[in-house]
């Protein structure tokens, strides 16, 4: 199925969830006003459940008459906690989703990895002679995978990819070039023709992939001026170097026996496959042919997104090309083949989603979105009662009295929180920083997506450490300051009037 399919079926499920769940299952509202301060206060935002017809005391209540929507009482924790987990799930759904399709088309292209293991190949010139240089080779490639048989090429296109030949014609199709699994395949050789491209007519497969990578571009072919200004590539294996020159297109099905029926022999036994070609090509180099039969044929083939069997394969002469090739010395080159990733990535084949999550989750305590200024504004709150009960208590003793014990644990509650929240800030940002360094050395990103690994248990150390951290400098802990709000609130208007302590002050609690 077509990757964009994929994801705008997968899109259609996440918002009917989403519709469902707070349509008909929850809803969001928010606080008209303080009647249930400290718990709630105005426009905070309230998610409740909508089947629920027989509430309980604390929960919140949302009622309309005459459409008018009023809000009452305490949210159920646990209701709110499942909701929030649901919908969490639910994103994190989406975003796996959305990954999946971009990862399926980003690792159909060739990639620096890949391309790392291509032999390259250069014509140097000395004062008395000029000869060809290869670098590299297959080896590196074999010892990847020992069904590696060649590397095709075809000149400004994307078509530029190790062939692989299994022990059928669909092993590769759902494997990569390291023999991994994969939506996109690889570029593979028939497993009726030879491995060494022996044969007079071979056949090579490989996925249309809509975004052009794998054999996408196959398709532009079909286009007399795409087809005759790309007809030019090569086709590298262990024993032998070849030119290509693609000489037609055709357009045909899955069941065409003349094109996929691999026949033992020469050309001279098959003149009817040339033939057939030239009858059915949807373009064909006609001059190109003219009084010339190639001697050794390669069908490049691929599915035709507009029939459900539909096929389309370009055919290639496939000249070898003799040349000398000095494989050159370890003291000459030194090639390094690294895959793309980190320090202590190099090798891994997979990245965890896990691993991921948690330093997401570990920046969130450190900044949580939509409680940032709600989990900061305690500090310019806390400073702020200290400063009120600094200037109540300065005002008692001058009227010869004392402040209570209630007030003064308070104050020291209050002063002892600041010192917290200092450290947890210091302790959060830290543990932020070491989740991202983790995540860089431990995860190789251009690899495959897996759930965890052997690092994700450090991963979700730093950020239960994060988390601890929050619950300790983050929550007040004690005596709470708007126990003396009365207190504070009858001494600022007497201050305010310029009054002495006497005593009709309010009474200590």
């Amino acid at each position: 199925m077509n990757p964009m399919h994929v994801f705008f079926i997968h899109a259609f499920v996440i918002v009917l969830i989403l519709w469902l769940m707070f349509g008909f299952i929850c809803g969001l509202a928010t606080a008209p006003n303080n009647d249930m301060s400290p718990q709630i206060k105005t426009s905070d935002l309230l998610l409740y459940y909508r089947l629920d017809k027989h509430p309980k005391a604390q929960d919140v209540v949302i009622v309309y008459i005459n459409d008018t929507r009023y809000v009452g009482r305490n949210a159920d924790n646990v209701l709110m906690v499942l909701s929030f987990l649901i919908a969490g799930i639910t994103i994190l759904y989406s975003g796996y989703v959305l990954y999946d399709v971009f990862y399926t088309n980003k690792s159909a292209f060739t990639s620096f990895d890949m391309l790392q293991y291509k032999k390259q190949i250069e014509q140097r010139n000395t004062s008395s002679s000029s000869y060809w240089y290869e670098q590299g080779g297959f080896d590196a490639l074999l010892k990847l995978n020992p069904d590696v048989v060649g590397w095709v090429e075809i000149e400004d296109t994307n078509i530029n990819y190790p062939i692989l030949q299994g022990d059928d014609d669909l092993e590769y199709a759902s494997k990569d070039f390291k023999g991994e699994g994969s939506i996109s395949g690889s570029i593979y050789l028939s497993a009726s023709n030879d491995g060494d491209f022996g044969d007079y007519y071979n056949i090579v497969y490989g996925h249309h992939m809509a975004n052009g990578a794998m054999f996408g571009d196959i398709e532009k072919f079909m286009d007399e001026d795409y087809f005759f200004s790309h007809q030019k590539g090569t086709l590298q294996t262990p024993t032998t170097n070849y030119n290509l020159h693609v000489f037609a297109c055709v357009f045909t099905d899955a069941y065409d026996s003349m094109i996929y029926g691999i026949k033992e022999g020469t050309f001279d036994s098959h003149p009817e496959l040339m033939q057939y070609i030239k009858d059915n090509a949807t373009q064909l180099d006609v001059d190109y042919l003219e009084g010339y039969t190639p001697e050794k044929v390669t069908a490049f083939s691929t599915c035709g997104n507009a029939v459900t069997n539909g096929r389309i394969v370009i055919f290639a002469d496939t000249t070898p090309v003799d040349w000398w090739a000095d494989t050159g010395s370890d003291t000459e080159e030194n090639i390094v083949r690294q895959a793309m990733g980190h320090i202590l990535a190099n090798g891994n084949k997979h990245w965890a989603l896990l691993n991921l999550i948690c330093v997401i989750l570990t920046f969130l305590v450190l900044l949580p979105i939509f409680r940032i200024k709600k989990k900061y504004r305690q500090r310019s709150y806390s400073k702020e009662k200290i400063d009120e009960i600094d200037t109540y208590t300065e005002w008692l003793e001058n009227g010869g009295g004392k402040v209570s014990d209630l007030v003064e644990s308070i104050y020291k509650n209050l002063q002892n929180f600041l010192v917290r929240m200092t450290v947890g800030v210091v302790l959060e940002i830290y543990l932020v920083i070491a989740a991202v360094i983790a995540f860089l050395l431990t995860e190789n990103i251009t690899m495959p997506m897996i759930m965890s690994d052997k690092w994700t248990w450090l991963m979700v150390l730093i950020f239960g450490l994060a988390i601890v951290a929050d619950m300790v400098c983050f929550r007040f802990y004690g005596k709470h300051p708007y126990m003396i709000e009365d207190i504070l609130k009858d001494f600022a208007e007497k201050y305010n009037r310029g009054e002495d302590y006497n005593a009709k002050q309010p009474a200590t609690v």
